[in-house]
């Protein structure tokens, strides 16, 4: 039996969601057909680390909106798939399980010897944009596939271990508020014992709470740093870019309506995806190298890059915001800034101090170190 833990997680470019947590890979597909507040909610029930043996019960109350999911989780009775909707999970190139358009297909397969595909029906032959490996945490992305199943048969068996443990410690917790529940009518309050009353904090809304400030920086600075641009609202007062199809917050069609435009904080436009999974929201600039300097422009921030053949320059390259724009800039790196040219399946090399405008889905290579570029508004292609 194989440790799907210790597996690479191999992202594939698309609109969806793809994730991982001890014992369970997750793919959403096709953003435009689920509910995108329906998806903000489920991710918020599963938390940080979901319990592989619950998954099935948390995700079944959110079908309704979500129409098109797949998983493999690692449980008691061995590797467990689930799909509903046009979603298909491949183990070794064969397809495994195919989810059906309005129910739930969830069956235990066999453990792949090599690799095993979570992706849409409707893109089969989806690949994997190499070398991007999610080990924990979610991403933006089409299909995920967890590889190299044949080298990881030497581990030991850790999410069967950490199972049992929680089971037994499940059972020893029954217990206990079992014996609780026969004692506790027996006791009987004194009439001097002392009454306690319970204080709580009120009820905080997360979005209204500000981030901690970056390290070496005073709280002052945060607002220093934030940029104003002019945007749109939606109907429902969601601050967006004025060209935009959807509301990057709840998704609605933001076509045939009447705006004026307004001030307001520039919001994250997308993130950055390092191969080895690092991420990164484009909430700023960053100036990107081996030991860049720090900027005098406090809206652009420090990103250290590590390559042990040191193919990555001191200032290496920025990535810039410009209005609602995001832009790359070679810096006059040695080893050069080069944008991945999909149609042509070749490497374009950027000018020295020329910014780049890119789009959702570009790849980025500075020497031997790669990301892509994932942006968090909802196109009308999509």
């Amino acid at each position: 039996m194989s440790n799907i833990n210790f597996c690479e997680g191999q992202i594939h470019r698309g609109a969806g969601i793809v994730a991982r947590w001890p014992g369970i890979a997750l793919v959403i597909a096709k953003r435009q057909k689920n509910d995108h507040e329906a998806i903000a909610e489920l991710f918020t029930t599963l938390g940080n680390n979901p319990e592989p043996q619950q998954l099935a019960d948390i995700i079944e109350p959110h079908l309704d909106s979500i129409i098109s999911l797949g998983y493999v989780a690692h449980t008691f009775n061995g590797l467990e798939a689930y799909v509903t909707g046009p979603i298909q999970i491949v183990v070794d190139g064969k397809i495994a399980v195919i989810g059906p358009d309005e129910s739930v297909t969830q069956t235990t397969i066999d453990y792949p010897s090599q690799q095993l595909t979570i992706v849409s029906v409707q893109a089969p032959n989806s690949e994997p944009v190499i070398p991007y490996d999610l080990r924990h945490g979610v991403a933006p992305g089409g299909a995920l596939t967890l590889t190299n199943f044949a080298d990881v048969q030497q581990f030991p068996d850790l999410v069967d271990t950490a199972i049992a443990k929680k089971h037994h410690a499940k059972v020893v917790e029954e217990e206990m508020q079992s014996s609780i529940d026969t004692v506790a009518p027996q006791i009987q309050q004194s009439e001097d014992e002392t009454q306690y009353k319970s204080v709580l904090m009120p009820t905080v809304n997360p979005l209204d709470l500000r981030p901690l400030p970056i390290a070496d920086q005073g709280s002052n600075e945060l607002d220093i740093g934030r940029v104003e641009v002019t945007g749109i609202l939606c109907p429902r007062s969601h601050f967006n870019n004025p060209k935009a199809s959807f509301c990057m917050i709840c998704g609605v069609s933001m076509a045939h309506l009447t705006h004026d435009p307004v001030l307001g904080p520039r919001p994250t436009l997308g993130f950055i995806i390092f191969d080895d999974g690092a991420t990164f929201g484009l909430s700023r600039s960053y100036a990107i190298g081996r030991n860049p300097d720090k900027p005098d422009d406090p809206s652009v921030e420090v990103l250290r890059l590590y390559e042990d053949n040191e193919t990555i320059s001191r200032d290496h390259a920025w990535i810039s915001l410009d209005d609602w724009s995001v832009k790359i800039v070679d810096k006059g790196s040695t080893n050069g800034t080069f944008i991945w040219d999909e149609p042509n399946q070749t490497w374009d090399q950027l000018n020295v101090d020329e910014p780049v405008e890119i789009v959702s889905g570009t790849t980025i290579a500075l020497g031997r170190r790669a990301f892509v570029y994932e942006s968090v508004e909802q196109q009308a292609s999509d």
